[in-house]
């Protein structure tokens, strides 16, 4: 049985953001993806994965809902730390997806609280939460305020309140809530309080003269030009789309056919030298690190 003292629930967007994560906690900090049994899994997470498994394995389920539980897409470990990271499908479904997940966690950690001690499986281990989002065309400080909102209440309790501290020398900002601390990181621009992961992903590969190049073939090819009643988000989310495109194109020789999620996990588009050179990754690396750092 794993034995876990600190348990870390990163939750993000979408696949491609959990693959960042993932990718920065192994090639920077020093974690190694693992693939865990449920059973290997500490309390109370085995017991809601296997719950939740069980339940939507009803013969009525339909085929194309098979693979929406709510799961970790990636499980990382680093000595008595366990890092689980998941994706919520997307900004408009953090409060659907997250929300009943944690409800349950709450509830089972409360049950265990009440009878004092741990048990065989880690329940006694230190549980720290962390909220990652993008901050598009509205910024960093609308973008924390949706995570707030979006998060305010867990069942049928407050959770967020509106109140954050800055974290260190970082971005990143936490508070403490009666069920542990939480923490929030908004991806960004390095120079503008705009943007998205892929941005990031972009200020890392800058001075690559090929992805220079998949841009100009992307212009000739398709047209990334906003309409003139566009509105600021739309604007934003275009050219989201020009980076993914560019990037996936990017990790096409080594993964034919691969999702961004896939290139930014299984390739070596980006390594620790190109990493470095992002000062917005620098300081999401710097967050993380004190983040999961054993306390």
């Amino acid at each position: 049985m794993s034995s876990f003292s600190n348990i870390h629930l990163l939750f993000c967007e979408g696949p491609h953001d959990a693959a960042f994560l993932a990718l920065l906690l192994r090639r920077i900090i020093g974690f190694e993806r693992k693939q865990l049994k449920i059973s290997e899994i500490p309390y109370p997470f085995s017991n809601i994965f296997r719950q939740s498994m069980l339940t939507r394995s009803a013969e009525d389920l339909r085929l194309d809902l098979a693979k929406k539980f709510f799961l970790p897409d990636f499980l990382l470990t680093k000595g008595e730390t366990l890092v689980m990271i998941f994706n919520s499908g997307g900004a408009s479904r953090r409060s659907e997806s997250i929300g009943p997940f944690l409800s349950d966690v709450f509830e089972l950690l409360a049950v265990q609280s009440s009878f004092g001690g741990p048990d065989a499986n880690g329940a006694s281990a230190k549980v720290r939460y962390a909220v990652f989002a993008d901050a598009d065309a509205i910024g960093s400080k609308l973008a924390l305020d949706q995570i707030q909102k979006d998060l305010a209440i867990i069942g049928d309790k407050e959770w967020l309140k509106v109140e954050w501290a800055p974290f260190g020398e970082t971005r990143a900002v936490t508070q403490s809530t009666t069920n542990g601390e939480v923490s929030a990181y908004i991806w960004r621009q390095w120079s503008q309080d705009i943007g998205t992961l892929e941005d990031l992903t972009l200020e890392c590969l800058s001075e690559s003269e090929t992805i220079l190049r998949t841009f100009e073939f992307l212009d000739q090819r398709f047209s990334w030009v906003a309409a003139k009643q566009a509105k600021p988000d739309q604007v934003c989310a275009l050219a989201a789309k020009r980076l993914k495109a560019a990037l996936c194109v990017e990790g096409q020789r080594e993964k034919p056919g691969g999702s961004l999620s896939v290139i930014l996990d299984q390739t070596n588009m980006l390594t620790s030298e190109n990493l470095a050179k992002s000062k917005s990754v620098q300081d999401c690396v710097r967050f993380l690190d004190q983040w999961v750092a054993p306390n």
